[in-house]
């Protein structure tokens, strides 16, 4: 059972790159950054962590999904859905 535990309406913007094969991907260092100061700005625990995966393809309505370690060692997921090609994506966080 999943159990949203926290909606974060914000848009986030993030560099993208080409990857090999041309498709544009997002780059997953700085979504993992933005994911992490997001939280923080709501007045929430720094997270210890975020890892999201090595390649996102920038695509609208395209989703991905992150781990997120908090503060006292447990694991959340952050679901993303990007609103457009160009990296912006909103996100939530489950248990």
């Amino acid at each position: 059972m999943t159990r949203r535990v926290l909606i974060l309406p914000a848009v986030l913007a993030l560099p993208f790159g080409v990857a090999a094969c041309g498709d544009k991907t997002i780059d997953t260092g700085s979504a993992e950054k933005s994911i992490s100061e997001n939280i923080t700005q709501q007045g929430l625990p720094k997270p210890k962590s975020v890892e999201c995966p090595d390649e996102i393809k920038a695509e609208k309505s395209g989703k991905f999904t992150c781990t997120l370690t908090t503060a006292n060692g447990s694991k959340v997921k952050v679901n993303a859905t990007q609103t457009d090609d160009n990296g912006r994506f909103n996100f939530d966080i489950s248990q």
